[in-house]
C-alpha cells in the first residue's frame, strides 16, 4: 500500500513536472505575446483617436507637405505652372526664367531658379506670400527690385532668385 501510494505520488509529480515545464516553454512566451501585443493595439487606438480628434489640424500640415507627382508631370513643369498661374492672377507679368540646375536633397530634389516679373508692389508681396503655401519648400535667396514711370502709371520689375525643394 506504501509503495502504491509512493507510485501515485511519483507519477502525480512528475505530471506536475512536465506541466509547469510546458507551461515555461509554450504558455507563458504566448502569454507574454499576447500582453504585448495588446498593448500595441492599444497604442495604436489612443494614437488613431487623437488623429481623429485632429483632423482639422493634420489637413492644414498635410497642405505644405511636396504633392506627388501627378499626370506623368515633372516638379520642375508643376511649380513653375504653378507661380506662372499665381503672377496671372496677381496681374504680374513673369518675363523671364532661369533654371539653375538641380541636386538631391534626401528624398527630394533642390531646383534653383531666377525670375523676372513685372507689376505693381502689391503684386510682388501677394506672388511672396503665395511662395509660402506651396506644397514645395521656396527658398528666396535673392530679390532685385527696379522701378520707373511710364505714362503717369508706375511699372516694376522685380527678380527673384529662388531655390525649390520638392519632388
Amino acid at each position: 500500500m506504501k509503495a502504491r501510494f509512493r507510485l501515485e505520488l511519483i507519477i502525480a509529480l512528475a505530471v506536475m513536472l512536465v506541466l509547469i515545464v510546458m507551461d515555461l516553454q509554450v504558455a507563458r512566451p504566448r502569454r507574454v505575446a499576447a500582453v504585448a501585443a495588446r498593448q500595441r493595439v492599444d497604442q495604436a487606438e489612443q494614437a488613431l483617436q487623437y488623429l481623429a480628434g485632429h483632423a482639422a489640424q493634420l489637413g492644414e500640415i498635410a497642405r505644405f507637405l511636396p504633392q506627388p507627382l501627378g499626370d506623368g508631370a515633372t516638379g520642375d513643369e508643376r511649380f513653375l505652372s504653378q507661380v506662372s498661374n499665381e503672377a496671372r492672377r496677381l496681374n504680374l507679368a513673369m518675363t523671364k526664367v532661369e533654371p539653375g540646375g538641380e541636386q538631391p536633397f534626401g528624398d527630394y530634389v533642390m531646383r534653383r531658379y531666377k525670375m523676372n516679373f513685372e507689376g505693381s508692389y502689391t503684386g510682388f508681396a501677394s506672388l511672396l506670400r503665395s511662395l509660402e503655401g506651396m506644397s514645395d519648400i521656396v527658398t528666396i535667396t535673392g530679390l532685385e527690385c527696379t522701378s520707373r514711370e511710364l505714362a503717369n502709371a508706375g511699372r516694376h520689375r522685380a527678380t527673384l532668385e529662388m531655390s525649390v525643394i520638392g519632388r
